[in-house]
């Protein structure tokens, strides 16, 4: 007895050893610590019919409204590293998402000295979680406002010309076709339209304007424009600079000079108030819908 006092702390000793030398082993059923190392998450495109996503705070932020509500929220503060985007500068007016990005347009606001030989616009992509503007191709020497993206991936833009106390704007009524690679224009033809400031498609790929409270069709030919509606029943009569239509082909729209958020009937025009979403100076701005099928490598 007294001989196995003595030895029982040496063994107890050795056990502790042993087991300290041996490796972890994760219980069945339970991954191990390497299996268990967070992975890499790709970004989500967002989702069809929920949101109308747009710049506010005057072409400097981005934001989104929830289409059942009306209720806005900001998402993010546009930044690049080359240029500050400010409503007197380098601003943001539409932006058209496809995938898993926004895009856009930036524009560089002139002052009156400057001349159209001086208009500068640079294609761009936004990431829709950080606002994180990444500039694609070359300058365009033109400025646009409305932008769009077809069901294939094609762009287009419209020129626009604007002179106010803020600055310059030189542009023209064209519709053009954008390479999203290097930023390239392709004339498609003149819409006769001054100052269009959305477009938008429509589930059946007909492409939508909207100028001076009035919808319109653009030919994707020829850019010529046949009008549909006028639009009614805004607060005010508030001017709509901003559509968008969802899959079903329900179309909203929103005014940059108050709050509301619409719902417009695209035969009749009238617009009816969805909600209120607390943004201030909305502009643009598009709907993730279900794409149509279509043969992209036949054009569409």
């Amino acid at each position: 007895m007294k001989q196995w006092h003595k030895t029982f702390p040496i063994l107890l000793l050795l056990i502790l050893l042993v087991s300290a030398c041996q490796p972890l082993v994760a219980p069945e059923g339970m991954p191990s610590g390497e299996d268990t190392a967070p992975a890499e998450s790709a970004v989500a495109a967002p989702m069809v019919d929920v949101n109308f996503y747009t710049s506010h705070a005057a072409h400097e932020r981005f934001g989104q409204i929830d289409l059942a509500s009306g209720a806005g929220a900001d998402i993010a503060k546009y930044e690049n590293p080359e240029v500050e985007i400010l409503r007197t500068g380098w601003f943001i007016p539409d932006g058209a998402i496809y995938e898993d990005a926004f895009y856009v347009i930036a524009n560089k606001r002139l002052t009156a000295n400057d001349t159209p030989e001086d208009a500068q616009a640079r294609l761009a992509k936004v990431d829709m979680q950080s606002g994180a503007v990444e500039f694609l191709g070359s300058v365009i020497p033109l400025h646009v406002n409305a932008v769009e993206i077809d069901a294939c991936g094609q762009m287009y833009t419209a020129g626009f010309t604007l002179s106010n106390q803020i600055g310059e704007l030189f542009g023209d009524t064209n519709l053009y076709r954008v390479d999203r690679q290097d930023a390239s224009l392709t004339l498609v033809g003149d819409t006769g339209l001054e100052r269009i400031m959305d477009m938008s498609f429509d589930p059946d790929g007909k492409l939508w304007a909207t100028v001076g409270n009035v919808l319109y069709t653009l030919d994707m030919e020829t850019g010529a424009p046949t009008e549909m509606a006028k639009i009614t029943g805004t607060e005010d009569e508030l001017e709509i600079m901003g559509i968008g239509f969802t899959s079903e082909g329900e179309l909203y729209g929103t005014t940059p000079f108050a709050d509301g958020f619409y719902s417009i009937d695209p035969a009749s025009g009238v617009a009816t108030e969805v909600g209120r979403h607390g943004l201030e100076f909305m502009h643009g701005g598009d709907i993730p819908m279900t794409p149509r099928e279509v043969d992209c490598d036949s054009g569409g």
